[in-house]
């Protein structure tokens, strides 16, 4: 069905240099198979996955999928019927003014008649659960029915391979659910070849082969049983354990005397419980539409204390980065004030101060090399140019990116979780006293994860005001000191461990419980970890209560 033989791709940048991302892959893969691509940043895994899905084509070697080969001059035109291929983000494939005309748009391209295109456009739009969507903006949609809109448009041309770049990445929990409930149904097609490039091993557990890259080879290839014994290799491959799995069997429960008790608040946080407050917003309203729509934030009241770290959950759409760019001066807010110390802030003043890393790290980016991106915000903030290698440097190295290797390289060469680490750079070496990293987790591995959270915290030790959004609600509840949890009326905030016993808060948020605390709650232990401050499973004082995990089967 697909076979690579001796496959390599290299890319080269505008000085001529060349990187070689993958190296001598020889795959075969048959028809009905279920494979999931994983391991660290900058392995190669998306570009495995292009590959495959004819997106690109080798620099040696050779890839055929079917009877047809790279060494063909018609590969992609002969290819596009027969692989799909869904990206990190749908909004990367989505094209047309409406959900219909999207449906349609890859059946147009193939010149098939109308009543033909009429009938699939609608049987597909029964399908996933389109229909009353129809004539909708794929603009108003939510994140995951802009991932079930792309993945319908993709299965609208019948492909038998289906190449799926890591889907859950840009989606809450809702979204993840829909999607899970559509490939599970596509799951059920034993004809159809489904290759997904994962970052969590809870999305690999159930297919058929795991193949692990590192360096740009395919290090290991086995069944999600057989790696899942093998803790430390998993880490070795730069994937989390799975800790998740401990929490469907029973554990042994600590004894009560370990964890002494503490009473937890019942209410909100107010703004003037909130010690030396470095930002506030006052009545903030904004809207993205007309003035007769809704206001997206309304009367919102919310601040940020020097020195800590901020979280905020909530569901896509709600306003949450919307937000970050009104604290950050990119828009402004129809209503409202922003101070900053106490003091009327305008947009100057708030660019001047607060440095925002996008969700998607390629929209901030635009120079030729990585060097010369970082370079840009510390050079049109001061910085002499004797002193901006040595800021560069810093910056690069806080996050785990070599100098000498990077400094060259296109941004735009990057994989997903290569761009993330330096636009956080990038964000950093322009020395802001606040900084607000939006999602930024998202396709990281397990090491680069490690990294962010201790700069994060150096960061607040240094003085540093953190703002956190994220759809990971382990990594923020590990990370940040207060959490708003957005709700109906806009974000709520709470001291991190008084959201103990108050599961139903995060449901309210759109947002998964985090682990340690449907742990605790699962043996009536809320206030004795909430005591002891337990904010993560990997804390030491539940070392006896988890089963070890090298002893785990």
């Amino acid at each position: 069905m697909i076979s690579l033989k001796n496959v390599s791709y290299r890319i080269t940048g505008g000085d001529g240099k060349s990187w070689t991302i993958l190296k001598d892959i020889t795959l075969s893969i048959e028809k009905g198979a279920r494979i999931a691509i994983m391991g660290p940043n900058g392995s190669g895994k998306t570009t495995l996955a292009k590959l495959i899905g004819g997106l690109i084509v080798p620099s040696e070697g050779d890839v055929t999928i079917g009877s047809i080969s790279t060494k063909d001059r018609q590969f992609r035109k002969r290819l596009g019927t027969k692989v799909g291929f869904l990206f990190q983000n749908p909004e990367h494939q989505i094209l047309s003014i409406n959900v219909e005309r999207e449906l349609a748009f890859g059946l147009e391209n193939y010149g098939l008649e109308t009543d033909i295109i009429r009938d699939r456009v609608n049987s597909l739009l029964e399908l996933y659960g389109l229909a009353k969507m129809r004539q909708r903006s794929p603009a108003r949609l939510s994140g995951g029915e802009k991932q079930i809109l792309a993945l319908a448009s993709v299965m609208i041309l019948n492909p038998g391979i289906l190449v799926l770049d890591e889907p859950n990445a840009h989606l809450d929990k809702c979204g993840k659910e829909l999607l899970r409930i559509e490939l599970d149904r596509l799951k059920e097609d034993q004809e159809l070849v489904i290759i997904q490039v994962a970052r969590n091993f809870e999305e690999a557990e159930d297919f058929d082969r795991i193949l692990m890259l590192l360096s740009g080879s395919i290090a290991e290839s086995c069944a999600p049983r057989d790696i899942i014994k093998a803790p430390a290799k998993l880490k070795h491959y730069g994937i989390d354990y799975p800790i998740s799995f401990l929490l469907r069997k029973p554990v042994s429960a600590p004894s009560k005397g370990k964890f002494p008790a503490t009473a937890s608040s019942d209410r909100p946080v107010h703004l003037q419980e909130i010690p030396d407050i470095e930002m506030e917003c006052s009545r903030l309203n904004f809207g993205w539409g007309n003035q007769n729509e809704k206001a997206l934030i309304h009367d919102l009241d919310y601040c940020l204390a020097k020195g800590v770290i901020h979280g905020i959950l909530g569901p896509i759409g709600c306003g949450k980065s919307s937000l970050a760019m009104i604290l950050s001066g990119l828009v402004r807010p129809n209503m409202g004030e922003l101070l900053l110390e106490g003091k009327i802030a305008g947009q100057e003043d708030l660019i001047k101060a607060v440095s925002y890393l996008f969700q998607s790290p390629e929209r901030g980016m635009f120079a030729s090399s990585l060097y010369e991106d970082i370079a840009y915000g510390p050079r049109n903030f001061g910085v002499a140019d004797d002193k901006l290698e040595g800021v560069i440097k810093k910056s690069m190295r806080v996050v785990g990116l070599d100098f000498d290797r990077f400094k060259d390289r296109s941004p735009f060469n990057l994989s997903g979780g290569e761009a993330r680490l330096a636009a956080i750079a990038g964000g950093i070496a322009t020395g802001k006293s606040i900084i607000i990293l939006d999602e930024p987790t998202e396709e990281l591995d397990y090491p680069a994860k490690r990294k962010i959270k201790r700069l994060i915290r150096n960061l607040a030790a240094e003085g540093k005001t953190i703002l956190l959004i994220s759809h990971d609600s382990d990594f923020i509840f590990e990370m940040a000191d207060f959490i708003a949890l957005w709700l109906e009326n806009g974000p709520v905030t709470y001291r991190k461990y008084d959201l103990y016993g108050k599961m139903e808060l995060f449901g309210n948020a759109g947002s998964e419980v985090p682990k340690v605390i449907e742990l605790a709650d699962r043996y009536g232990y809320c206030g004795e970890f909430a005591a002891r401050k337990i904010d993560t499973l990997d804390h030491p004082d539940l070392t006896e209560m988890l089963v070890d995990y090298r002893n785990h089967d």
